[in-house]
């Protein structure tokens, strides 16, 4: 029996989600020697004691617990002896010799006493066991509290919490809910005096509660006797099902939670359908569908299989499932709530022999999978345009702006184009739950329930591949890299993830060559996952051993995905393991290993973003190991100084051979965990900040002094967080990263125009005055540089000739806002125009005679001297005579 008073107890989720049992995750909340002040000390000191209690408690309790079973069992044998006797007497009715009739009533006597003393200990036993169960919980309780206030501490001083579990609890029987035994032990010293089991059963109870109709009104029967008063409640008992899910994260716990719930689930199942011949009700089964499917949005793929049998085993053979249920877990996959879990329900109903439901709840599925997909395509597309017309203006004139003016000139860019971008995000949700679908599909190649019928339309296989190749806009969208973020933190616990099946499925040949970009984007994104997640592993308190957990068990799980062999990545993941312990030659053997390895995923050909993100994550890996190291970090003290990240980060990126593109991954990546990486790496830093002393480091690199393209990040780029945008408004930090995004898109082509059709011209003319005057142009200027086309080449005019000059392009931006004359501002833009660029883009920088110019005049006008005029054509050869032009016209000086 469990405690009244616990089994009343609300309980309120936890606010991030515990690692489960065997997943790996090597953090203990047995504190290292604290430091810090003594206020964390004294609390430290306090929630140890507590726990050791906890701990001794606890062991005290599974003693009575262990006891009162015993005397249980003896009771029950006694019992046994008891009614056998009874048996015995009852069967001879007193036919037995006066001397046996007295021995078997001696015994009877003896073993009524035997019993009663049994059962006294019995009784004691169980109520010492109660006693002893509810002072674990209090000590637990009380454990839980002194650590939660020693977290408390640290938090006020910015220093790990020394028991991050803690935190993820509310008390010590929501701790058998959420939390393995081996996180119990961590937690409380040992595992809680409630099972999961127990605290599933006791669970169980409120499904069925829940389940159960409402009693009929001996006042009212009228009333009570229409037509479903008496139905079950499956709605109230399936959003019943789901909160408790959603709070009990512990795998034994939800398994032993979905196993006591059967008949319930059966019984839910059965609201799902309705008889073939039944007229149709398109509003029943909808709410309970979509409870159904917010409940398995939370669980692991195991566990939505047996939430769909239990489901399937109450669905008739002979039925048809209702509208409502089919629309109910549409509404879900346009949630992005449980995508996956249709596909289990129509699984589930295949292999009870139940094919007719099965077929109708694919048809329905994959329909819906479609509709999502071509939705997200079509605002993808437009986003794609939007873009690449912002990234231009970004890489051009990025240079000459400051960092405020970039942000404040793409944040006008957004605003003008906020329901585009919205739409997209809104998009991505939806596609979120059709790739899981669709994944799950593909799991099971050979199933005849997602193989097109002959002469009939495509199979939902066929729909699942080209729903997958939306991934790669997918991982360009704030959604997308969160949920690739979410299914690397699953594999770094080692639990199942998204992620586990898609090398499997990017080898079709039906892929084409789509499977390279998704390949390129994908790669990029789990390597961004994988160095946030270990950044937050270090940051929580695991400190190093985080951080490897992490390298070790993500890298491991997709050695396909980076294109390399298993034995290749063991390989690797050694270098980064030295990269972490901050082993000297480290980052050169990375380097030359990804030299001799073709990082490249499998079936794909051309550059990929692999290399350039393992890169980045040597960088990451190489600032972790430096930042941890008890000799550098000495040496800096004793200096004076703390760690110079700076010089750090420049030195891991010319060894790692690291592109621009690398710098990108990097920055991203801190920038998106800047908390985290602070507390990881800025106790060493300076002043300024994490974010700007890695970029300052990383700016001055071999590859950006070189003008290296970036080739992956950019490409993936959206409005509110892509990498190519990042870069633009952290340009101060990295001055020339408008100049490297911009050797990109020219180079790609796209410094044609994209601008032929009038309208659309327009409106890209209205985009480029909001874009130059949110970033502080005046209205004049900012009307002359309105064409796309005449302000991107006006920012790489600027940029280029400030080399020159030898000054910045923000000076000459600030020069050029100053020139009043007509004639003189005129000029300037037919140097712009006039000075010739070479294939790379870029404007030519000198000739065989620079600063010396043909110039040639031409007689126009009217007729009679009163109208004609002359027009002077200059020959510019090179940015040299260009500046010896604008010097002649006044425009410089």
């Amino acid at each position: 029996m469990l405690d009244a008073n616990i089994k009343t107890k609300k309980y309120v989720p936890p606010p991030a989600s515990t690692p489960a049992s065997g997943t790996g995750t090597t953090t203990s909340d047995t504190p290292k020697k604290q430091g810090g002040s003594p206020a964390l000390r004294e609390a430290t000191t306090k929630a140890e004691k507590a726990r050791t209690t906890a701990a001794k408690k606890q062991q005290e309790s599974q003693a009575a617990s262990r006891k009162a079973t015993s005397a249980q069992e003896r009771q029950k044998t006694l019992q046994g002896k008891q009614d056998a006797l009874h048996r015995e007497l009852d069967a001879h009715g007193g036919k037995w010799a006066p001397s046996v009739e007295r021995q078997k009533t001696e015994a009877l006597k003896k073993s009524q006493k035997d019993l009663d003393a049994a059962t006294r200990t019995a009784t004691k036993a169980q109520q010492d066991a109660e006693a002893a169960r509810q002072a674990a919980v209090t000590s637990a309780n009380e454990a839980l509290a002194a650590q939660k206030a020693a977290n408390a501490q640290a938090a006020r001083e910015n220093v790990a919490p020394p028991y991050p579990l803690a935190d993820k609890v509310t008390d010590g029987f929501d701790a058998t809910r959420k939390l393995s035994a081996a996180d119990q032990r961590k937690l409380f010293g040992a595992p809680q005096a409630a099972s999961p089991r127990e605290a599933a059963q006791e669970d169980a109870k409120r499904v069925a509660r829940a389940l159960a109709p409402p009693k009929s009104d001996p006042n009212d029967l009228g009333n009570s006797l229409k037509p479903g008063k008496f139905a079950p409640r499956a709605e109230a008992a399936s959003k019943e099902l789901a909160a408790l899910l959603e709070k009990g994260t512990s795998p034994e716990y939800r398994k032993a939670l979905l196993e006591a719930v059967k008949p319930q689930l059966e019984t839910i199942g059965g609201t799902l359908s309705q008889p073939a011949d039944a007229s149709e009700d398109s509003a029943s089964g909808k709410e309970t569908a979509e409870a159904l499917g917010k409940a398995s949005s939370t669980l692991r793929p195991e566990e939505q299989r047996a939430l769909a049998e239990g489901l399937a085993s109450g669905i008739g053979a002979d039925e048809k499932l209702r509208r409502g249920t089919s629309e109910g877990l549409r509404e879900s996959l346009r949630r992005g709530e449980g995508g996956a879990f249709s596909v289990h329900l129509a699984t589930a109903l295949e292999r009870g022999g139940k094919s007719r439901q099965a077929e109708q709840l694919t048809r329905t599925t994959q329909a819906e999978v479609k509709e999502i997909r071509e939705d997200f395509a079509e605002k993808s597309k437009k986003v794609e345009e939007l873009n690449a017309q912002v990234a231009r203006l970004a890489a051009s004139f990025g240079p000459a702006m400051t960092q405020q003016e970039q942000q404040n000139a793409l944040n006008a860019f957004k605003a003008r184009h906020k329901a585009e971008y919205g739409a997209l995000e809104d998009a991505a949700k939806k596609l979120e739950g059709a790739l899981e679908a669709s994944n799950e599909v593909l799991k099971q190649p050979d199933s005849p329930l997602f193989k097109g019928k002959d002469g009939g339309l495509p199979g939902f296989a066929d729909e699942a591949l080209e729903t997958q190749k939306q991934l790669k806009g997918f991982v360009g969208t704030d959604v997308g890299q969160k949920f690739i973020d979410a299914e690397v933190a699953k594999q770094a616990n080692k639990e199942p993830s998204f992620l586990d099946g898609v090398s499997h499925w990017l080898k079709s040949p039906k892929l084409g060559k789509d499977a390279q970009d998704i390949a390129k984007g994908l790669t990029t994104s789990v390597t961004k996952g994988l160095a946030s997640a270990a950044i937050k592993a270090a940051a929580s308190g695991e400190d190093i051993a985080g951080a490897k957990r992490v390298f070790e068990n993500v890298l491991g799980k997709n050695p396909a995905l980076f294109g390399v062999t298993a034995e290749d990545m063991d390989t690797l993941k050694g270098h980064f393991n030295d990269l972490l312990d901050n082993k000297k030659g480290a980052a050169e053997a990375l380097d030359g290993a990804l030299r001799k390895l073709s990082v490249e995923p499998s079936g794909t050909t051309g550059a990929s973003g692999a290399s350039s993100a393992l890169r980045g994550l040597g960088v990451v890996a190489g600032l972790f190991g430096a930042a941890n190291s008890v000799t550098d970090v000495a040496k800096g003290l004793q200096d004076g100084k703390g760690l110079d990240l700076g010089s750090t980060a420049k030195a891991l990126g010319d060894t790692l051979s690291a592109s621009a593109d690398t710098s990108l991954f990097v920055l991203d990546v801190l920038g998106k965990n800047t908390q985290a990486a602070t507390k990881v790496l800025g106790k060493l830093g300076p002043a300024g900040g994490v974010l700007g002393a890695v970029g300052d480091g990383l700016a001055s690199f071999n590859a950006f002094r070189k003008g290296d393209p970036v080739e992956g990040l950019a490409k993936t780029a959206s409005a509110t967080g892509g990498a190519l945008l990042a870069a633009a408004a952290l340009s101060q930090s990295v001055p020339v990263a408008g100049q490297v995004v911009g050797g990109l898109l020219f180079a790609a082509g796209t410094g044609v125009s994209l601008w032929n059709e009038s309208q659309k011209r327009q409106e890209s003319q209205q985009d480029t005055q909001a874009f130059l005057q949110g970033a502080g142009f005046s209205p004049r200027l900012a009307e002359q540089l309105k064409d796309p086309d005449t302000a991107v080449s006006t920012g790489r005019f600027l940029t280029q000739l400030a080399e020159r000059l030898k000054t910045t392009p923000q000076e000459l931006r600030q020069r050029l806002e100053r020139v009043t004359d007509r004639k003189q501002l005129d000029s300037f833009f037919y140097a712009v125009e006039k000075t010739p660029r070479g294939e790379d883009g870029r404007y030519v920088a000198t000739d065989e005679t620079p600063g010396k110019y043909d110039s040639q005049g031409f007689a126009a006008g009217g007729h009679g001297a009163s109208q004609a005029y002359t027009v002077a054509e200059h020959y510019l050869e090179s940015l040299a005579d260009a500046e010896a032009y604008l010097r002649k016209q006044g425009v410089l000086f």
